[in-house]
């Protein structure tokens, strides 16, 4: 190659790096007119493609470059990462190994292992490669990153902690490991610690309605309401599309009409949009600006500005609103194509494994045989302050948090991650090297640390974290003193209310019938055996039915096994103040109400694989 070749060459790099795609396309289009085999002219026209967003054509150049130059790794690196993202796993899985044979030594290669096998759901071997990525190129943010991803998908919470702390460290100037920092200790419930990372974040980055939002997300988390609204508000005035987080804050604070509001003006001002008509929905707002809301949804449903996500949303409302006209047919339509795509939106297509998921539930339960629970408990820290709520997910946990902690001893801290992340960590180590009763104290008072801002100055406090019944052995060898409440609700109404909810992109089961009586069949089967060996004293188990039909009785009796005096306060929960941060805020706030009992009879004939319940 040329003197003058070269010296283009190393300018269409520098236009490159400087971000003036235009400029490096000419100088490229220029130079492999003259040397249509200049490999490393199709290697970076490919990249500047690739960064256009033009993935079709950046492909043909990384094809063509290896066409020239089989072993060309930066094509093979780049063609990888391009096929990943149109969803060609094996061929990319295969290209970035052939990368790492071509060049052992570079952490791009591994980098591009790790994304391509995270993306295929292979989270050990992910790992794996991005590990050695990260020792290849240690202050390479971008690994980390990717590390801290599949760490999290692995339910490694403090790994994927670490690694999103050092990726934000080493490069500030990304938005993303802010967020992504931000997430890891949100989905840990330390949105305390969070807060100095957004402020700095928006410090650096003061145009970034994405960090202000999740900053005012966490204010609203650790009820610094003044500052929440007000930065809320400030997004919102920047983006009347950033309406999603403020209106759920308002929603969870119990401010419905002002909730409302927000959701109109920004529909007023994108009518093409998903999430506000579905929180109008949720609001049971079903008319707006003088248009029933399945007619204004119907008039944007096929705006081509729309997203699977916006979809997904707006088939929810729909939903919601057949089933207030009666047209249960129509609703439970809408309910499966929302699940459907929501299954897309969060990429949970297979993650959940029915037979894995009981045989866990096996194993768990074979860790704490009644006569290793007396033992281990003997071990643990006794003290009486926290109160769990188990039970399936939308079976009454938020009704009965909300009863529990309008008693004025009791405040309730939400629904808690720790114990998730301790049993992964205490029962994995028991199960290969047997029980160690010296870990449970400082589980215990780790848990309590953890809880304290939130719990200070209450005599008691109430975890409603459904699914910690999973790890209910764990929890009372702990915390032999701790009472559990434990409310069961009609196996179909709890299902179908499963279905006919949006999660988000919580529990992995929830948005296919199939895996909901999967997932159930476990809880029944943990249940049942929790059941055999917690003692009376610290377990009581309550039917959502009977706690509708017969409420003061069952308050009475619930507020007794507490071993609290009675106050007329939990017969009105409805009256309680405290943010409710779950998809029942609205349910939460009303007075106990019956029409949600046997809910399943009017979806009778749609119930579909949900009708094997019907057996209990």
């Amino acid at each position: 190659m040329s003197t003058s070749a070269l010296r283009d060459l190393s300018l269409a790099h520098s236009l490159f790096a400087k971000g003036k795609y235009p400029a490096a396309e000419q100088l490229l289009q220029s130079i492999l007119r003259q040397d249509p085999n200049c490999v490393v002219g199709h290697v970076l026209m490919g990249m500047v493609f690739s960064r256009t967003g033009h993935q079709t054509k950046a492909e043909a150049f990384f094809e063509s470059a290896l066409q020239l130059e089989p072993d060309q790794f930066e094509a093979l690196v780049m063609l990888a990462l391009a096929l990943k993202e149109r969803g060609e796993l094996d061929r990319a899985t295969a290209l970035a190994r052939k990368a790492i044979d071509c060049n052992p030594g570079d952490a791009a290669g591994y980098n591009a292992l790790g994304l391509c096998l995270y993306a295929a759901r292979e989270f050990a071997a992910a790992a794996e490669a991005l590990t050695t990525a990260v020792e290849l190129e240690p202050r390479s943010a971008q690994g980390l990153h990717n590390l801290g991803l599949v760490f999290r998908a692995l339910d490694m919470g403090k790994e994927a902690l670490d690694a999103f702390k050092a990726a934000q460290q080493l490069a500030p100037q990304d938005v993303a490991n802010y967020v992504e920092l931000f997430q890891q200790l949100k989905w840990m419930s330390n949105y305390r610690e969070g807060i100095p990372v957004l402020e700095e974040g928006v410090r650096i980055h003061p145009n970034s309605v994405l960090l202000a939002e999740a900053l005012a997300s966490a204010y609203g988390s650790v009820d610094e309401a003044d500052k929440a609204e007000a930065l809320f508000r400030q997004t919102f005035a920047k983006q009347a599309t950033c309406v999603q987080s403020f209106s759920e804050w308002l929603f969870d604070q119990g401010r419905f009409d002002q909730a409302v509001k927000v959701l109109e003006e920004s529909l007023r001002s994108h009518p093409a949009q998903g999430y506000p008509y579905y929180g109008l929905a949720e609001a049971k707002r079903f008319e707006s600006e003088g248009k029933s809301l399945t007619e204004a949804v119907r008039k944007v449903y096929d705006d081509p500005a729309l997203n699977i996500k916006d979809h997904m949303f707006l088939e929810y409302a729909l939903a919601r609103d057949a089933e207030r006209l009666g047209d249960f047919k129509t609703a439970m339509e809408c309910y499966v194509r929302a699940n459907a795509s929501a299954v897309r939106v969060y990429g949970i297509e297979g993650v959940f494994d029915p037979e894995g998921s009981l045989a866990g539930v096996d194993l768990r339960s074979g860790l704490y045989p009644a006569d290793q629970i007396e033992r281990l408990k003997s071990h643990g820290l006794p003290t009486a302050r926290p109160i769990f709520i188990v039970g399936m997910i939308r079976s009454g946990t938020t009704l009965l948090d909300q009863i529990v902690s309008a008693h004025p001893a009791v405040c309730s801290v939400g629904e808690r991650q720790f114990w998730r992340m301790a049993a992964a960590s205490i029962e994995g180590s028991w199960l290969r090297k047997g029980h160690r009763p010296d870990d449970l104290v400082p589980t215990a008072k780790a848990y309590l640390n953890e809880l304290a801002p939130d719990s200070e100055g209450n005599e008691r406090f109430v975890d409603k974290m459904p699914l910690n019944f999973l790890y209910l052995g764990l929890i009372h060898c702990a915390l032999p003193d701790a009472k559990i409440l434990h409310i069961r609700r009609s196996p179909l109404d709890t299902c179908l209310s499963i279905f006919t909810t949006h999660l988000g992109p919580g529990p992995h089961f929830a948005y296919d019938r199939d895996n909901i009586v999967a997932f159930y069949r476990c809880y029944q089967r943990a249940m049942g055996y929790w059941r055999s060996v917690l003692p009376p004293d610290r377990f009581l188990e309550l039917n959502y039915e009977e706690l509708v039909n017969d409420r003061e009785t069952v308050i009475r009796g619930i507020v007794e096994f507490l071993g609290l005096p009675w106050d007329v306060a939990c017969l009105h929960h409805e009256s309680n103040v405290r943010a409710v941060p779950t998809p029942s805020r609205w349910q939460a706030r009303q007075p106990v109400y019956s029409t949600s009992v046997e809910r399943w009879k009017r979806y009778e004939p749609w119930l579909g694989p949900l009708a094997e319940l019907k057996e209990g």
